[in-house]
């Protein structure tokens, strides 16, 4: 809840239960009418409308200036649940960078317990670029920057660079080969 402070006047309450009487008494302080309970001091019905306006408009801008912020931190979960670091956790950015036959993608998993990967680094979870090629139907990882806890939280404990083809996405041992579904919709926003 947004407070507005005048000197002199009791903080009053912007778009709150009641906020559009709130916003009308301290509209009227401000303008000098009497206080409420007065008879004189009704607000004229068109400053209520600009104060409702006004709130709607507060309340219905918030969620979209909060997507719009943490746009870069919009991800798609293949497997798991964002919110429980136990388990196995599959994401990919939904937005696929299409190079003819092939898509490139950025993705980061979350293992239940610690892995190991392809050349024996340890670690718990990683974020990765990978490419799908759309007329094989397989995807390969670029490279991989590893996390020795869930969720992708703290220093990088290793980093691994491939060539095409070298690194198979297959998220072994996650239930659901969500690795067949990245491909198709990754082949499918391809186009």
């Amino acid at each position: 809840m947004r407070e507005l402070q005048r000197p002199g006047l009791p903080k009053a309450p912007l778009c709150a239960a009641g906020g559009v009487r709130a916003f009308g008494r301290l509209f009227a302080r401000i303008r000098g009418v009497p206080k409420p309970g007065a008879r004189t001091a009704r607000v004229p019905r068109f400053r209520r409308v600009v104060a409702m306006a006004g709130c709607a408009l507060a309340v219905v801008s918030m969620p979209v200036s909060a997507q719009s912020s943490n746009a870069a931190d919009l991800w798609l979960t293949l497997h798991g649940d964002p919110n429980d670091r136990a388990n196995d956790l599959v994401e990919v950015r939904p937005e696929p960078t299409g190079l003819d036959q092939r898509v490139v993608l950025d993705l980061r998993v979350s293992r239940d317990r610690m892995r190991t990967s392809f050349r024996g680094q340890k670690y718990r979870s990683y974020y990765a670029k990978a490419v799908v090629n759309c007329s094989t139907q397989k995807a390969w990882y670029l490279w991989l920057n590893y996390y020795g806890e869930p969720v992708w939280a703290g220093q990088t404990v290793g980093r691994e660079e491939y060539r095409e083809g070298e690194a198979a996405v297959l998220f072994k041992d996650v239930p659901g080969q969500p690795y067949k579904r990245m491909i198709s919709a990754a082949c499918r926003v391809r186009g």
